[in-house]
């Protein structure tokens, strides 16, 4: 069983200015249309400039309804509904909570071994191994060593 909150709604008279556009289109320059003959048969526009502006229309009044939320820190004003008790989070086998099929339980993934996962860094990693068995061993002939040599 659960509940639904529903919330106390106020209507506001709100005035909006919605922006149109108004492209101007100017021609610039004319050029002349030939005939084969080389006699003048027409002009042409061959320079447009294209502006466009954001103009804003008439204002319009609409009506909204707003969720009666506090913003002061104060309580909303609501109410609560209770839901039936075969709501969709019941998944009890005999009431599939209108999920279609069977009641079955969700099967489990499996489990991923440490073995099976391919190593992302392996060719660095043996590099490194190398690099500190270099190390071991140069520390331990160091250590080996007397006298004069050792300085």
């Amino acid at each position: 069983m659960g509940f639904e909150p529903n919330f106390a709604v106020t209507t506001a008279t709100v005035t909006r200015t919605p922006q149109g556009t108004k492209t101007t289109r100017v021609i610039d320059d004319w050029a002349e249309a030939y005939d084969t003959n080389g006699n003048i048969i027409g002009a042409y526009p061959s320079v447009i400039t294209e502006t466009t502006e954001s103009v804003p229309m008439e204002p319009v009044e609409e009506e909204v309804q707003i969720p009666a939320l506090t913003t002061d820190g104060g309580k909303p004003n609501f109410t609560l509904t209770r839901t039936n008790a075969g709501s969709m989070n019941n998944t009890s086998s005999k009431n599939s909570g209108g999920k279609s099929g069977s009641g079955s339980k969700p099967k489990k993934a499996k489990k991923v071994k440490k073995s099976d996962v391919v190593e992302r860094y392996k060719e660095i990693n043996d590099q490194l191994e190398k690099k500190a068995d270099a190390l071991n061993d140069a520390n331990k002939a160091m250590d080996r060593m007397y006298g004069a040599s050792r300085l």
